[in-house]
């Protein structure tokens, strides 16, 4: 029997009995993949990228796309947001999110606060790619165009109102305005002097009425011919597509007997039309290439809205879904085919009232839902209450009849409080991108939350300057936009009245190499080559263009051949060509004709002053009326004999034409005979 080992304090140790030869021992890089995926993903995304370097089996493992997604959770607390890198890739979201993070929170800010000179701003557009800042005020009329960074070259315009406008819309590039008699103006904003850039008036604008709603693509206005860009919607329930590259109207569609009041449309194949009596229409239709008939729009019947309530549309065009806030209600319904019609509802206290409701709108809601992405490719909404509280919630995470499930409930925080009055809540203002969240309250106090955590981030705006603010007002942030053409980008626009805050956080870095690299790796995954991608776009480049040539030269044949005669589409165009061509022919021959009568006069006016020379001033025929009839004679004869005398003058011998001085000589024998004739009557009457 062996003897137990016991310490200094007469407590027994125990042994370790040994392992049998023939069992190996195992140690934390040989346990199973299962147990080092539970493991890893209670570390930091830092860490894990420095394990991955131990040995190939750990990068193996660490590059396990549900390890990053349990891992993301723990870091985030929501597996359901709006993705930021649109890669099916937890890894690559997580770092990038959390390097975007950092640049949020402690990038070092700059900011710039001015005062444009306009009235109280009612609508705003911001290019940030192209640093332009285009700012409408519907009280005033006045337009005003400036830099969005550094306020260089503010353009301000008066009177930019039609007169009788009731409608109308502002993007980046232009602005549309509907009239009372159902004429519909387009103004272009994208021109160097703006100043010269007279409103156009679009052509056929055939509403019959009031036109009540106005919308135009906010991303861009042109397009191939016959593309829509444009709607307009008057009282009768009309709707009418333009296109603004031509100024001409494309669709005309009867849509309903109410007024209409809101329109949106993706401009590719989808038009959302609601009208005053709380019917939605759903068309579709192809705006790319607008032929043929409308089709039999969907219906959807919802509530009708009282005028003066506070109401708001969006639409999701990648899900298929439709947004409308009013009072104290917000529904969500679906336009797709396998739920058209059904319906869910954000719970809303009985006492509280949704003050705004703000979506995320970005390039990406044309495209369609992948579920495949990290985060499931979802679309944030946020709603504001009177009471002062936020409600942030996922757009395509409803079911039918259900309420729909609520990410986030942010009372936000700000660095100071300022009240203005009982109908105004704290919050006024917010806006949302896939990272961040801006708050907007008073005098340009806002906040910045995670889109995804929820949690608090930094305040965001800087104090307003006396020299700005006057008489200690009280202005509210009426409008906060943050830069959605870039999902790395770190700036944004604060909008009180007719005071404008830039910030920006950080250096705007470049994430072209990103992009490029995503698109290299989606294509490899995919199993395309990307010199043959780029082969094919070479190759469709060329045949487009070769096409393009091919239909200029078909229409310069057709135009030859109308103007021929050879090839007309009716007998109507075929006389009017005609008739065109027998008056072009008439006024020529009548230019011609009138060509050579002034030439003829011209002649007759230079011999007339030439025989004017020759013969004097006398002027032929001048008689005396005392004279006799052989006085007469006499004078005549004289007369015809100092003629004859200048002629000789005129034309000595050896100088002039030959036969003109031939004839003068024939004349004047003739002309002494005849005195030498009547000399003698003379002398025989005496």
């Amino acid at each position: 029997m062996e003897e137990e080992e016991v310490n200094s304090l007469g407590n027994r140790i125990a042994t370790a009995s040994p392992l049998p030869d023939n069992v190996p021992v195992r140690g934390l890089p040989e346990l199973p993949s299962e147990v080092l995926v539970t493991i890893f993903s209670f570390l930091d995304p830092m860490t894990l990228d420095g394990l991955s370097l131990v040995c190939k089996r750990w990068k193996m493992v660490i590059n396990d796309n549900e390890l990053w997604r349990e891992n993301f959770i723990k870091f985030f607390g929501s597996k359901q947001f709006q993705s930021l890198t649109r890669s099916t890739q937890w890894r690559t979201e997580l770092l990038m999110r959390k390097e975007l993070a950092q640049r949020w929170i402690k990038g070092k800010g700059m900011y710039h606060t001015y005062a444009v000179r306009n009235g109280v701003i009612t609508d705003i557009a911001a290019d940030f790619r192209n640093d332009k800042l285009v700012l409408f005020s519907k009280n005033t009329g006045d337009l005003t165009i400036t830099s969005l960074r550094s306020n260089k070259g503010e353009t301000p315009i008066t009177g930019v109102f039609p007169n009788g406008t009731t409608s109308c819309e502002l993007s980046k590039n232009a602005m549309i305005f509907g009239r009372w008699d159902g004429k519909v103006y387009l103004k272009l904003l994208n021109q160097k002097n703006v100043y010269l850039n007279d409103s156009i008036s679009l052509k056929e604008s055939t509403h019959e009425g009031i036109v009540t709603v106005t919308k135009i693509n906010k991303d861009s206005i042109a397009g191939k011919h016959g593309s829509v860009r444009a709607f307009s919607g008057d009282h009768r329930g009309r709707v009418i597509g333009w296109d603004l590259k031509n100024y001409q109207k494309v669709v005309d569609w009867p849509i309903s007997n109410a007024s209409i009041t809101n329109i949106e449309s993706n401009y590719q194949d989808c038009v959302i039309v609601r009208d005053q009596l709380g019917i939605i229409y759903v068309i579709d239709h192809n705006l790319k290439d607008s032929k043929g008939p409308m089709r039999s729009p969907r219906i959807i019947k919802t509530e009708k809205i009282d005028e003066n309530a506070t109401f708001s549309m969006q639409v999701d065009f990648g899900d298929e879904n439709i947004v409308i806030s009013y009072e104290n209600k917000v529904r969500v319904y679906s336009y797709s085919l396998h739920m058209f019609g059904h319906f869910s509802e954000l719970e809303v206290a009985e006492d509280d009232q949704v003050y705004r409701t703000v979506i995320s709108q970005m390039n990406l809601q044309c495209c369609r839902k992948d579920d495949t992405l990290a985060g499931h490719d979802g679309l944030l909404c946020g709603t504001i209450f009177k009471s002062g509280k936020t409600v942030i919630w996922n757009v395509r995470s409803w079911e039918d009849q259900q309420p729909i499930p609520i990410i986030h409930v942010i009372v936000p925080k700000f660095q100071h409080y300022v009240y203005l009055n009982e109908d105004s809540p704290r919050v006024v203002s917010l806006d949302i991108n896939s990272s961040v969240i801006i708050f907007g309250s008073h005098n340009s106090y806002c906040s910045l939350y995670d889109a995804v955590s929820g949690e608090f981030m930094r305040f965001v705006s800087r104090k307003l300057p006396r020299k700005i603010l006057l008489h200690d007002q009280i202005l509210p942030v009426t409008e906060t936009l943050l830069d959605k053409e870039d999902n790395f980008a770190t700036n944004g626009v604060i909008v009180m009245g007719n005071i404008i805050q830039y910030f920006q956080f950080g250096e705007q870095k470049n994430y072209d190499k990103f992009k490029k690299k995503m698109a290299r790796n989606s294509l490899k995954r995919a199993g395309v080559d990307d010199r043959k991608v780029k082969n094919r776009r070479h190759i469709k480049d060329d045949v487009e263009d070769f096409t393009f040539q091919q239909i200029q030269e078909q229409q310069k044949s057709e135009l030859l051949d109308k103007y021929n005669g050879d090839s007309f589409e009716d007998e109507e165009e075929e006389m009017s060509i005609a008739i065109a061509l027998s008056e072009s022919l008439k006024v020529k021959e009548r230019a011609e004709g009138s060509e050579e009568e002034e030439e003829e006069l011209k002649r007759a006016l230079e011999l007339s002053r030439s025989q004017s020379a020759i013969l004097g001033d006398e002027v032929v025929g001048h008689e005396d009326p005392t004279l006799n009839s052989e006085d007469r004679e006499l004078n005549y004869a004289l007369d015809l004999s100092k003629r004859e005398t200048q002629r000789s003058n005129i034309f000595p011998d050896g100088e002039g034409s030959s036969s003109r001085i031939e004839s003068d000589l024939d004349n004047t024998s003739n002309n002494d005979d005849e005195m030498e004739l009547a000399l003698k009557l003379s002398l025989i009457e005496h």
